[in-house]
């Protein structure tokens, strides 16, 4: 027999019009009519079922399709024939609140919602109450249980992925889960199956079986059904959780603890409680690494040590269970990936735990120092990770973090992963990521030196591609890694491009590359003017056509529905929007736009980063009028001194 032909089918937002949630809602009534869950509700096993579109199941089904698309995302699978045809939906909630109630294009949606919850609110008419009652039972006590094995707010649930009768089996419910693990990334997610014969589908896409239950109702105890939970987990990116607490080797664990922070670093001055002390540029790490010991000076913790609050704090008890669960539940701890795509970041704590989270940042760190002066735990990738994942916390936090730096490297080099070519690929993978954190231009007022490890380690043996953890091609790494160098320019007018996955990528990357012309020039131009005055930077193409293109990169980005939908290419703009934003002129289309598109990043909860970016760019606006012979670039690295921080762009 011949294999049916594969559907071209597409994937977008599901809209909240009327047409729209009706094609939903019949999609899932027909598809789940026979499912075993299904028919163990019904009430009636001889009666009407839900492929038989009964007015008032559904006016439910509608009801349920507008609260999951008000409290999740919801896409549909279109195939393109004469019109677009929906052949398939899904709902994916994220670990936080989509705050679309915040959002005034929202209210009109909201306003149908509630009016039908309130004064019609449908019910499903066909199941049993009793039945109902114990499918939630069991759904929320299995939710709780396997979630809470990893850090609150990590985990994405997939409510539901749905492909209509006549469509299945064409390649139609694979386009919906490759959309799906495409979404979550290297975040957690959780499913429930509710047929067997499905669950090796669902292990196609790395998901793996981690319990089942039996459902079964008193009344009639021979009719039962199963429920099989389902999770794609990897956590943090590399299989390695970071516990907040004590350390008690004799138990097991699944993670890196960080241990009790050590007293002696807490009794020290605080930087920030002081507003006349300045970091001093000339501490760094010793530049030789003896590969029988990694050191690290005093004087470089005391740095890191000293950020992290006022001396209030100095007292404070070491960390215990109570608070660490309070502060795990506003704080999320994501991978060096996620950070990257801005899909989540330390949110905004409740006033009576914020000032708790620099004495657990400084366990972390003490934690982490007692490991690379652990010769055994130098030889695990666990090590690395661990302050990988350092890095990504202090830089979501807006705390010092580059002279971790010099320790991860140190780590490398002691195991000789640096000076062989071929790398196992979890090691190659953390390599390019410590990498990608060393290229010096992506942040603002760097307090230790780059150490040129994506030059030196990466960029000679990565010519094409596109490299995972950013998402930009290697080639365009390449050149933003050396954009003082005065034939950079030339390079990525030049530049021919790469291929993507999705049509959005090539305008995130045109904004990356007319950026860094704008960058570049910045940079040429402050080495230029303290070596030689009178040489000129090139300026053809003209300053006004560059910028103009990264902004009209950026529109597309953001008409494209990234930011609105929050799909992980979205965040990824901050970077071109912030040197872009900083040249711009008063009153200009061009700065209403940058105003607008920071909104976007800020309503759709993408860090504190995106509203601290703003801040500068708007500070830098303010500084020029009256400094305006000077660099803004400078005059945006002038006032992250101040501040005391280290701006991460992207």
């Amino acid at each position: 027999m011949a294999t049916p032909a594969r559907l071209a089918v597409s994937m977008r937002p599901l809209g909240f019009d009327s047409k729209s949630v009706a094609a939903a809602a019949e999609t899932l009534s027909l598809s789940f009519s026979t499912d075993p869950l299904i028919s163990w509700l019904y009430r009636d096993a001889a009666g009407p079922r839900w492929s038989n579109l009964l007015p008032a199941v559904q006016k439910w089904q509608e009801f349920r399709v507008r609260d999951y698309l008000l409290g999740g995302i919801g896409m549909e699978a279109v195939v393109h024939k004469n019109t677009p045809t929906s052949v398939g939906v899904c709902f994916l909630f994220p670990p936080q609140s989509q705050y679309r109630w915040l959002k005034p294009w929202w209210w009109g949606s909201y306003a149908r919602y509630y009016w039908d919850l309130v004064w019609s609110r449908p019910h499903e008419p066909l199941a049993d109450e009793n039945r109902i009652a114990i499918m939630f039972e069991h759904h929320y006590e299995a939710f709780k249980r396997i979630t809470s094995q990893y850090p609150p707010g990590s985990v994405y649930y997939l409510e539901i992925a749905a492909v209509r009768p006549d469509a299945q089996g064409l390649g139609v419910g694979g386009k919906i889960m490759e959309w799906v693990v495409q979404r979550v990334g290297d975040s957690n997610c959780f499913l429930e199956c509710t047929n067997h014969k499905n669950v090796p589908f669902y292990e196609k896409y790395g998901f793996k079986l981690v319990d089942e239950a039996r459902l079964q109702d008193e009344k009639d105890p021979d009719h039962a059904t199963t429920f099989y939970y389902m999770a794609k987990i990897t956590c943090e990116g590399y299989g390695t959780r970071l516990t907040w607490g004590p350390a008690d080797l004799d138990a097991p664990t699944e993670g890196i603890l960080l241990n009790p922070v050590r007293p002696s670093r807490l009794k020290q001055r605080s930087l920030l409680a002081d507003p006349t002390a300045e970091f001093d540029d000339s501490i760094a790490f010793n530049d030789t690494v003896e590969l029988e010991q990694v050191w690290s000076p005093d004087s470089q913790l005391d740095m890191l040590y000293l950020q992290h609050g006022p001396d209030s704090a100095i007292g404070a008890e070491t960390p215990s269970d109570e608070v660490s669960n309070k502060l795990m539940e506003n704080c999320e701890i994501t991978s060096y990936d996620q950070i990257h795509s801005n899909a989540n970041s330390c949110h905004h704590l409740e006033a009576d735990l914020r000032h708790l989270t620099p004495i657990y940042l400084q366990s972390a760190l003490s934690g982490y120092f007692d490991d690379l002066a652990t010769p055994e735990k130098l030889e695990l990738d666990a090590t690395l990770a661990t302050g990988v994942l350092l890095c990504s916390v202090s830089i979501s936090s807006l705390y010092i973090w580059t002279p971790l730096m010099k320790g991860l490297r140190a780590v490398l080099q002691h195991r000789g992963l640096l000076s062989h070519a071929e790398r196992p690929p979890l090691a190659d993978h953390l390599v390019e990521v410590i990498a990608l954190l060393d290229i010096p231009y992506f942040k603002l007022n760097r307090i230790s030196q780059p150490m040129n490890l994506w030059a030196t380690y990466v960029a000679p043996s990565k010519k094409s591609g596109v490299e995972h953890t950013s998402g930009l091609p290697y080639t365009m790494i390449n050149l933003l890694d050396n954009l003082e160098s005065p034939s950079t320019e030339m390079k990525l007018l030049e530049w021919a491009g790469e291929l993507g996955d999705e049509f959005i990528q090539i305008h995130i990357w045109e904004a990356f590359r007319m950026a860094a012309i704008l960058h570049s020039r910045a940079l040429r131009s402050q080495t230029t003017t303290s070596n030689d005055p009178e040489a000129p930077v090139p300026a053809v193409p003209s300053k006004a056509l560059v910028r103009m293109k990264t902004f009209a990169a950026i529109q597309a980005v953001v008409d494209s529905g990234a930011l609105t939908f929050r799909q992980p290419f979205g965040g990824a703009i901050i970077y071109p929007l912030f040197i872009a934003s900083l040249f711009t002129e008063e009153k200009s289309k061009e700065r209403r736009l940058a105003g607008v598109t920071f909104h976007h990043l800020k309503d759709n909860d993408e860090g504190r980063s995106s509203q601290v970016a703003w801040d500068i760019v708007q500070e830098v606006w303010s500084r020029a009028t009256s400094r305006g012979s000077v660099c803004r670039l400078a005059l945006a690295k002038e006032f992250a001194a101040e501040m005391k921080i280290e701006m991460y762009l992207y």
